[in-house]
């Protein structure tokens, strides 16, 4: 008879307070596993973000670099004696460059690169350029439609290096600054020295030079 007892009190299953116990654990175990979920999902989010910007930085570098490394080391006889054609500030920088093979006829280029910011806040990186048919032309016509090479939140910045400092803007129109820098705040950099100021090439006398096309 007490057997029979205990049988039935067995088969009677959970209470109510052991069922409630239960679902309480449950809930807190799911409320876990979503935060858990959460947390990946945004950890995720942010990686490829970095990844993306990153990318991105390093895309700018590339261009960057390959511009500055084709700079030519050219002079104008002006009022002050020889000046280089080359101008540079915070904001912007202006050079020649020497193309040597397709896309670009081979020539000589006069190259900008500017920063700007615009409406909505974010900073802006563009490049133009055109052939240079005079060397007195330098910095007098209008450039090519530019083409967006960055953008960000981020404002970026060019540097000058001179004998020792480095240099907002390059005020010096003798010579070439030794480096150009190209920075973000708190961010990475890079520094391209001028392959014009390590091989100290002679500078062409002829005013005039031969006209590459205008092909991109």
């Amino acid at each position: 008879m007490r057997q029979a007892s205990k049988n039935h009190k067995n088969m009677q299953g959970l209470t109510l307070t052991e069922l409630l116990v239960a679902m309480t654990i449950g809930a807190v175990v799911l409320v876990l596993l979503a935060q858990a979920v959460s947390s990946m999902s945004r950890w995720s989010i942010t990686l490829n973000q970095t990844h993306a910007a990153t990318e991105k930085t390093q895309g700018l570098f590339r261009f960057f670099r390959e511009r500055l490394l084709r700079t030519e080391l050219l002079t104008l006889a002006g009022e002050d004696g020889q000046q280089v054609l080359f101008e540079g500030t915070q904001m912007q920088v202006r050079l020649v460059v020497a193309e040597y093979a397709y896309p670009a006829r081979p020539g000589l280029y006069e190259q900008l690169l500017w920063i700007e910011q615009t409406q909505e806040g974010a900073w802006q990186i563009l490049f133009a350029r055109r052939a240079l048919s005079r060397l007195d032309e330098f910095g007098q016509q209008p450039m090519e439609e530019p083409v967006l090479i960055y953008t960000g939140l981020l404002q970026p910045k060019f540097s000058y290096l001179g004998e020792e400092n480095w240099h907002t803007e390059w005020a010096d129109p003798a010579v070439m600054p030794k480096q150009i820098a190209l920075s973000l705040p708190d961010g990475p950099s890079v520094q391209v020295m001028l392959p014009a100021i390590m091989t100290q090439e002679t500078n062409p006398s002829e005013t005039d030079l031969e006209a590459p096309s205008n092909e991109a």
